[in-house]
C-alpha cells in the first residue's frame, strides 16, 4: 500500500502531465518510494530513497513527460473518460463512501443489478431499453467498482451485531397451511 510521507515538499516541481496547482507527494510502498501528483495521480519512478525519487521525478525528460501526457489524454477520452467522469460526478452528489465493506459493496451490487436489468431488457424487452441506457449502466457500474477500490484499505470489515429472530412452530405451521377465510372476508 502506498503512503504519502510528505504533502509540501519544496525540492518537488511541478506535475508535467497536468501542472496542477497541488504539490506532488512522496509515497512509499513496499517498492521503495516514489512521488506522487495530488492533481492527476502521476507516478514517478519507484527507487531505494526519498531523496532518489525526488530526484527522479524532477529530472524527467520532457519527451518521457509529453508521452506519458499523450497517453492519459488517451486514457481519459472515450470509455474511460467516461467511467472517470462518472466518478466526479457521483462523488460530487455522494461526497461520503460507506465504512463498512459489506455497504460499500452493496453499492456496487445495486449498480450491477441496474446493468443487469439494462441487458435483459434490451435482449428481451427492445422497446423498453437501448445499448445506450446499457453503456451507461456499465460506465456507473465501473464507476462504482473504482469508488469502492479506492477505499479498499479503509473498510472496517467486522461482522455487524445480529439478534436472534424466533419463529415458532405456529407461525411455520400457519404459513404451511391453506387459508381458512372466504373472500368476503379479506380486506
Amino acid at each position: 500500500m502506498t503512503q504519502p510521507t510528505n504533502t509540501t515538499d519544496s525540492a518537488l516541481v511541478a506535475c508535467p502531465f497536468c501542472e496542477t496547482e497541488f504539490p506532488p507527494v512522496v509515497a512509499a510502498d513496499d517498492n521503495g518510494d516514489c512521488v506522487i501528483c495530488t492533481g492527476c495521480s502521476a507516478l514517478g519512478p519507484s527507487r531505494q530513497t526519498r531523496e532518489e525519487a525526488i530526484t527522479a521525478w524532477n529530472t524527467r525528460t520532457t519527451t518521457d513527460a509529453t508521452e506519458r501526457s499523450s497517453e492519459n489524454a488517451r486514457l481519459r477520452s472515450g470509455v474511460i473518460g467516461d467511467v472517470l467522469a462518472e466518478v466526479e460526478k457521483a462523488v460530487a452528489k455522494f461526497p461520503t463512501w460507506p465504512t463498512r465493506i459489506i455497504d460499500a459493496g452493496n453499492v456496487v451490487t445495486e449498480e450491477a443489478g441496474e446493468l443487469a436489468k439494462a441487458c435483459l431488457q434490451v435482449t428481451y424487452e427492445p422497446h423498453k431499453e437501448t445499448l445506450e441506457g446499457v453503456r451507461m449502466e456499465a460506465i456507473q457500474t465501473a464507476a462504482m467498482c473504482l469508488r469502492f477500490l479506492a477505499s479498499i484499505d479503509r473498510y472496517n470489515c467486522s461482522p455487524a451485531e445480529q439478534h436472534e429472530q424466533p419463529v415458532s412452530a405456529l407461525f411455520a405451521r400457519a404459513a404451511l397451511e391453506p387459508s381458512t377465510s372466504t373472500e368476503g372476508e379479506r380486506a
